[in-house]
């Protein structure tokens, strides 16, 4: 399954059972014996398929595809012996990062409770207060425009925006510099 509309978010799927989409989806199949179903659906996760759909969208709000420019797309098809190899393999891997994202889950929840259970845990050397009364506010925007990607350089004063900002990780170094004048 291949969402048309906004082919920039990328949503494929498998289906492995009958039934009814919406018209925004497009449902593919192997036309014959020369491509494995597996492998059709590794194409379609492909940048090479992703660039053509986006190339291939039209609207302004809500761009689409459509399956007479998406049949158009053309790429290398290896023998369906070669196909199976390739799916086996590039199963694997999709099974290794899901147990990945899986670990990852586990290790981010258990992380979120221990927090939980630490702040909150109370004593009798613990008094109530709020964030004002214990921490200010250090530099902010102070005013000043965030620096335009011409205005930036490689090293300099460092420049951090929200996108480097990662469920509080510790910033080792900044992606973005700014040069004193522009500070």
């Amino acid at each position: 399954l291949f969402g048309k509309r906004r082919a920039y978010q990328r949503k494929v799927a498998v289906a492995p059972f009958d039934g009814i989409c919406s018209s925004d989806i497009l449902v593919f199949a192997p036309a014959n014996k020369k491509l494995h179903p597996d492998f059709l659906l590794f194409i379609v996760q492909s940048e090479g398929f992703f660039s053509h759909a986006l190339q291939t969208s039209s609207g302004s709000l809500s761009p689409r595809t459509r399956w007479q420019d998406l049949a158009t797309f053309e790429f290398e098809l290896p023998s369906i012996e070669e196909q199976q190899r390739i799916v086996e393999l590039l199963s694997g891997v999709d099974a290794h990062a899901e147990a990945l994202r899986n670990q990852l889950h586990v290790a981010n929840e258990t992380r979120k409770s221990v927090l939980h259970h630490l702040l909150t845990a109370g004593g009798d050397d613990w008094t109530e207060t709020t964030l004002g009364a214990i921490a200010t506010l250090k530099n902010g925007d102070r005013g000043r425009n965030y620096p335009s990607a011409n205005q930036r350089i490689s090293d300099g004063v460092p420049f951090i925006n929200a996108g480097h900002l990662v469920n509080g990780k510790v910033l080792l170094d900044s992606m973005d510099y700014i040069s004193e004048e522009t500070f």
